[in-house]
């Protein structure tokens, strides 16, 4: 497995012990300690997104599935320039425990069984994220994470109600 798609340690861990949405500074700033950590939160859905465009299954999911690698992605390179520039930090991000367990729940499934997998793991992984940015919010400093923080929130928003509408 790429290094990069390794299991972090647990978030907890990261955060001081605090828990994934307790935001307890391990660098002294909540805007670098909210970067790495939704660094390592996006690692997780890039994780699964690309399992699920790579099987060889025809799953439903599949252009869902690249439309949030492709965001993914362009979040995670800002995180990732944000964090050398602003923070002089080369950091790696890493797939959580938690995100790894829903890429891991994937595994064997197919058909309609995958699709709805997926999707109600995008919702959880998207409302983990929604809980760490309400965390960080009050505490943010930086205007370009703030604002950075506030659109991954109406994104994952909008796409939790359109990712529950499909599976009613």
């Amino acid at each position: 497995m790429d290094s990069a798609l390794q299991p972090a340690d647990s978030m907890s861990k990261m955060a001081g012990g605090a828990g994934m949405t307790g935001l307890a500074s391990t660098t002294g700033s909540a805007d670098h300690d909210f970067l790495r950590m939704m660094s390592d939160h996006h690692k997780g859905l890039i994780l699964m997104a690309h399992e699920t465009i790579e099987s060889k299954e025809k799953f439903s999911v599949k252009p869902i599935a690249t439309r949030l690698d492709n965001a993914q992605d362009a979040e995670l390179d800002k995180m990732s320039t944000l964090l050398e520039k602003d923070f002089k930090d080369p950091y790696e991000p890493k797939v959580t425990s938690s995100n790894q367990m829903m890429a891991n729940e994937l595994k064997g499934k197919t058909g309609a069984v995958y699709d709805q997998t997926f999707l109600k793991n995008v919702i959880a992984h998207h409302e983990e994220a929604i809980k760490i940015i309400d965390d960080y919010l009050p505490k943010s400093k930086n205007a370009t994470v703030k604002s950075m923080a506030e659109a991954m929130k109406a994104m994952q928003s909008k796409e939790i109600v359109e990712f529950r509408a499909k599976l009613k």
